[in-house]
Parts: C-alpha cells; sequence; structure tokens
C-alpha cells in the first residue's frame, strides 16, 4: 500500500509540474498583451495556408514547428505548424 501511495505521489507530481510550466509561460503570453500583438502568415508549398493577427505573444515550444497564440478575431487560443513569418507590430 505504501508504495502505490508514493507512486502516485510522484506521477501526480510530475503532472503537475507539467501542467504549471505550461500555464505559467501562457500566462507570461497572455499577460502580456499590449504592444505586442503580431500578424502571423504561414505557407505550406510556397502557397498562403493561414492568416491572422494575435492577441498577445506567439509561443514556440522547443523541438515543435508549431506555433501557439490567441487568435484576435475569434479569441480562441490557436495553434499552426509550418513555414510561418511572425511580424511584431
Amino acid at each position: 500500500m505504501k508504495k502505490l501511495f508514493i507512486g502516485v505521489s510522484i506521477v501526480s507530481l510530475v503532472f503537475l509540474y507539467g501542467c504549471s510550466s505550461w500555464r505559467t509561460s501562457f500566462s507570461r503570453t497572455v499577460s502580456d498583451v499590449s504592444n505586442r500583438n503580431a500578424n502571423i502568415i504561414c505557407y505550406s508549398g510556397g502557397k498562403l495556408i493561414f492568416s491572422s493577427e494575435t492577441d498577445g505573444k506567439v509561443i514556440s515550444e522547443q523541438n515543435s514547428d508549431g506555433y501557439v497564440f490567441i487568435n484576435k478575431k475569434t479569441g480562441k487560443l490557436t495553434e499552426v505548424s509550418g513555414d510561418c513569418v511572425i511580424k511584431y507590430k
């Protein structure tokens, strides 16, 4: 029983650390909205596949070609990947 408790505790700590780490970086993005809006344009094979304006900074995860941001038009968390050009205002 003691081993089960220790195992569950370790798994819970790892899970909570991962969530809080993502939440911290996301909170910094949401709180840094002033003067950090950007236009993001993505291409695939040289063709335009996505174009929008962000409502805050764009986050890029390590070892990923994806970007996460709040879409200014929809107000929703949006994730894109590919060849993207990001121009901050």
